[in-house]
């Protein structure tokens, strides 16, 4: 298992020689998987090169392994050191395509930050295939400007961008899961634990019009201790079904939707699958909202193309 990276003092990657400290400490440090070869170092130089003001570029000594990028009001999300470096090396790629410029403008905006390093993951891969790539070019779509991400041409036509990717807040649903699925762990764990020999699943039917915590209490005073419930049983508690079967049978609620685990561990590492698992809490509603927001981020990136020419319309 790769181990953290140490570092002796905060490092801006802005500063050449603190550059050269982090080769330096990667180097002298392989377990930790980073390799100081040619394209880290690239990627590393293209970031200072392109961020030349940016303060996120900064490693500190209690948190080496990631940038502290800002994406909102009192707000920082976590850009681990070596999507970083990738990132670096694909600006390397893309700053040759027409209006490279523009497109490094979506950076200076917080909250649009990892939208436009999915966006360069994006522009990146069709740039491999071998087509010329423009950012930023203008259509008129329903008697409006509009500025999709990027366009490649191809020997059949060009083809038009748009890129959406969900924002962690629109995530909320996996959080929510997580959780209730922490509450009914805890309470699991006050009441002497589920038996090592079973597993508590629960499966969310409907909306949790209760508190969470509330809803953990009922449902752990309902099933445990395991004596309670045959483990070939299901059992409904307010908008759940709650089962306990055998850890080394398979779930009791096969198709899931989103699912959130937790494992037994101990001096001995081991995997996530079903035998390792005494709590399993998964919901088909949530998955289906998900789903929902999927389709709403299309939506909006349908809306930001042109409706006529070869591939018109497509998401």
């Amino acid at each position: 298992m790769a181990q953290p990276l140490k570092l002796n003092e905060d490092l801006d990657l802005r500063i050449e020689g603190h550059r050269r400290i982090l080769f330096e400490v990667v180097e002298s440090q392989p377990e930790t998987g980073l390799v100081a070869d040619a394209e880290f170092e690239r990627g590393i130089e293209n970031l200072a090169r392109f961020f030349p003001s940016a303060s996120w570029l900064k490693l500190q000594r209690y948190s080496p392994n990631s940038l502290s990028v800002r994406t909102g009001i009192r707000k920082t999300s976590l850009l681990p050191l070596e999507r970083a470096v990738a990132l670096g090396l694909v600006l390397g790629k893309l700053e040759e395509c027409e209006r490279f410029e523009e497109f490094m403008k979506g950076f200076n905006n917080p909250t649009s930050f990892f939208d436009t390093v999915f966006e360069a993951q994006a522009a990146n891969y069709c740039l491999s295939k071998g087509f010329p790539l423009r950012f930023g070019p203008e259509y008129s779509v329903r008697g409006q400007l509009k500025h999709p991400d990027f366009e490649v041409s191809t020997p059949i036509g060009t083809l038009v961008c748009e890129c959406k990717s969900g924002h962690e807040a629109d995530y909320k649903y996996v959080r929510i899961l997580d959780r209730f699925t922490g509450a009914l762990d805890d309470m699991a764990k006050q009441s002497g634990g589920v038996p090592d020999d079973r597993r508590l699943e629960v499966h969310i039917t409907g909306p949790i019009r209760v508190d969470w915590g509330r809803l953990a209490t009922e449902i752990v005073q309902r099933v445990l201790p395991a004596g309670k419930l045959p483990s070939d049983q299901i059992v409904t508690v307010g908008p759940c079904s709650v089962a306990m079967p055998m850890r080394d049978s398979p779930p009791a609620f096969t198709w899931s939707g989103l699912v959130s685990v937790r494992v037994v561990v101990g001096a001995t590492p081991v995997g996530i699958t079903e035998e390792y698992q005494h709590l399993r809490v998964s919901s088909s509603r949530l998955h289906r909202q998900q789903v929902k927001l999927a389709g709403s981020l299309i939506a909006d990136a349908l809306s930001q193309l042109p409706t006529e020419g070869w591939g018109g319309g497509l998401p």
